[in-house]
């Protein structure tokens, strides 16, 4: 019983101790619900071409102030520029950045589901500024939905 009281302890410990070591996590809690109250549920045109991924890849397609990456053009299209999309889901990537799972508005003939594909928006503004994060990934989120 020693040695299981004692794992307890640590893994006690080191919770306490990640609650110190992130304190600015309500800051990305502001900025996730910003971003979820603005999109979430809601129906836009996409502006851009979006293919998928490396089949077995780690990467989803994200973009950021420098640009594009993990969105190969030479890979097959997921959902094309003018598509009528949903955003389904909006969730959380570390402390920078959001997903949007974005799906084709229309569902396919014959009851096939919907194509979607997440997409990551990052902003370069730290954690400890929810205001600049939030208008950084608007500002990016603006240059794939309409």
């Amino acid at each position: 019983m020693g040695a299981r009281r004692h794992r307890r302890a640590v893994i006690l410990a080191l919770v306490v101790q990640a609650l110190f070591v992130f304190p600015a996590a309500p800051a990305a809690r502001e900025t996730l619900d910003a971003i979820v109250e603005a999109y979430e549920g809601r129906v836009f045109q996409l502006r851009v071409d979006l293919h998928q991924p490396e089949p077995g890849g780690t990467q989803a397609p994200y973009l950021d102030e420098k640009g594009w990456h993990h969105n190969d053009p030479k890979r097959p299209l997921a959902l094309r520029a003018g598509d009528a999309i949903e955003v389904t889901g909006v969730f959380n990537y570390g402390d920078r950045g959001v997903f949007l799972e974005i799906s084709r508005k229309e569902k396919w003939k014959g009851g096939a589901p919907r194509p979607r594909i997440r997409v990551r928006f990052m902003a370069s503004a730290p954690i400890e500024k929810p205001e600049i994060q939030t208008a950084q990934i608007r500002a990016l989120i603006a240059r794939v939905l309409d």
